[in-house]
């Protein structure tokens, strides 16, 4: 049996190293593909729209957003549009800082400072019930001081998860 060189096996070794970081980076670069957030496409039952798909939003800015043009931007649509429309809005504006429970932001405040997922929640609610969907609140105990919140929105038509600004539709069927 022929002995391997210390040099051959140092190429093998280095071959196939070589191969694993080229397949986990093609791996990397598809699962960047799979969650990116394209215009106009499905992900799964997941509709991404676009500010730019909306010629009302075009103008729109942080300084000049409220929650009034939130509203009206994005009524008289169905809960999927509506939702994902609202999160095109708030993704404008969004930034996050933990903020005391006691304390309540105005839009203006949340809107220059940030706030926690309590304050966005209060957002989502506030917005999501305008168009009348039916809402429950969902409160997670993260540990003994701390929690979660975030909301279901529903109609006929199915439901919709939406935590700050990921948002996740689902249809009955």
């Amino acid at each position: 049996m022929k002995k391997e060189s210390p040099s051959n096996i140092t190429n093998l070794i280095r071959i196939s190293l070589t191969s694993c970081i080229f397949a986990l980076t093609l791996l990397l670069f598809y699962l960047i593909y799979l969650t990116s957030n394209g215009n106009n496409y499905y992900k799964g039952d997941t509709l991404q729209l676009s500010l730019e798909d909306d010629n009302n939003t075009n103008n729109i800015s942080k300084q000049n957003l409220t929650v009034k043009k939130i509203v009206d931007f994005c009524d008289n649509r169905t809960l999927r549009e509506s939702a994902y429309c609202v999160r095109d809005y708030i993704s404008i504006i969004y930034k996050y800082k933990v903020t005391p429970d006691n304390e309540t932001l105005t839009f203006e405040e949340l809107k220059i400072n940030g706030g926690d997922c309590r304050n966005w929640n209060e957002l989502w609610v506030f917005i999501m019930n305008e168009y009348e969907f039916d809402i429950r609140q969902i409160i997670i105990d993260v540990d003994e001081i701390s929690a979660h919140i975030f909301s279901i929105f529903s109609d006929e038509s199915g439901y919709c998860l939406v935590d700050q600004r990921s948002v996740q539709c689902y249809g009955y069927e």
